[in-house]
């Protein structure tokens, strides 16, 4: 049976979020952390297709178990939070093969959170806080005929202030063996990130070839895939948004993690793959970004993943 190995968590200070608005929440850095993990899941093979169409019409990809280096490799630019070590995911998982777009999101919710944009309901929404995501999540899975996976506190609910998102938000719990919509863990999210081969982006080594960041942007967001896909078939793994993940953020451990799901405490959540107004570094495999969980960006927004069933 697989064993579960964590390793000392290190404090890492806040980067500076270039284009991000920060959330003005101040909250006391909590000064003892532990990694945390749902029970142990055996390693499971499936039956499940490699892409499928969901009953709200968006695609996305099978994300196969396996072992990767999570974390930045090259010393020379590696911030203090990204230190590698050996990742192993147990189970496969489905990503969406792009951001959710303002069209999937008003049709479920009926209202469109995100200030107009050139490319309109195909944008990737925005201004959606880390709660507002996982309350959305709940929905869409409720509508899809699906569990949900987050157990969610009183009062809960979309649009919640900052300050209330930010107090609750450590009260959600999430059932990583349901089959509904939810959030992908930060190791999910860069093990679907580096595809099949070794490149320095999501997909190439080149990153306006598969992303719109600040340099060929022109300063506002784009239509989803509208660039290359990675090795496992999913775009915009760099720029255009932000994407909220479900960890608390802190530093990495530096020995084997199985299906890591963060800290059980802290006063932020990941969010990766940079933004339409960042810097190349944004978008680079090992780079992270966090955020009060209450904060709404107009560079901020997500995509949902879901774990997939194990065979009989």
């Amino acid at each position: 049976m697989l064993a579960l190995l964590m390793g000392c968590v290190i404090s890492s200070p806040e980067k500076s979020l270039e284009g991000v608005g920060k959330s003005s929440q101040t909250s006391p850095d909590i000064s003892s952390k532990k990694l945390t993990s749902l029970p142990v899941r055996s390693p499971c093979e499936t039956d499940a297709p490699g892409e499928i169409l969901t009953a709200s019409g968006f695609g996305m990809s099978l994300i196969p178990a396996g072992e990767f280096t999570m974390g930045h490799q090259h010393t020379a630019d590696r911030h203090e939070d990204e230190e590698p070590h050996s990742v192993l995911i147990s189970r496969p998982y489905y990503l969406a093969t792009t951001e959710l777009t303002q069209f999937v999101w008003e049709r479920i919710t009926g209202f469109n959170p995100s200030p107009a944009d050139d490319c309109g309901s195909d944008c990737p929404v925005k201004m959606v806080s880390w709660c507002d995501v996982v309350q959305f999540a709940n929905l869409l899975s409720a509508v899809d005929g699906l569990p949900p996976v987050y157990r969610l506190p009183d009062g809960f609910r979309l649009g919640m202030t900052e300050e209330l998102c930010n107090e609750k938000s450590l009260d959600v719990r999430m059932d990583l063996t349901s089959l509904g919509y939810r959030l992908p863990t930060e190791a999910e999210w860069e093990r679907a990130s580096r595809g099949l081969r070794q490149t320095h982006y999501p997909g190439s080594d080149d990153p306006s070839e598969v992303g719109w960041w600040k340099e060929n942007s022109d300063g506002k967001l784009h239509a989803v895939a509208g660039k290359k896909q990675n090795g496992f078939g999913l775009y915009d793994m760099l720029g255009n948004v932000w994407e909220w993940c479900w960890d608390v953020h802190d530093g990495y451990g530096g020995v084997l993690q199985i299906d890591p799901v963060g800290p059980d405490s802290g006063h932020s959540r990941t969010h990766r793959g940079g933004a339409y107004d960042f810097g190349r570094g944004g978008g680079r495999l090992g780079n992270r970004n966090r955020s009060g969980p209450g904060n709404k960006s107009h560079a901020i927004g997500f995509r949902l993943a879901k774990t997939a069933p194990c065979r009989d």
